[in-house]
């Protein structure tokens, strides 16, 4: 929503700060992404151990 709303702003005003702000918010967006995906493969990946130890007994 926050890059949405600064890349509105710049396109409107063609001003840079706003550019600067829009390019801002969607790497603060990707970084999120990216820790998300590092969490979510972490869960699949004790599951993954917990599943071959299970089978395992």
């Amino acid at each position: 929503m926050k890059y949405a709303s600064s890349i509105t702003e710049a396109a409107a005003s063609g001003q840079m700060v706003h550019v600067n702000d829009a390019i801002l918010q969607q790497k603060k967006f990707w970084r999120f992404c990216g820790i998300l995906t590092s969490i979510i493969l972490g869960i699949y990946a004790v599951i993954f151990i917990v599943a071959i130890l299970a089978a395992l007994t």
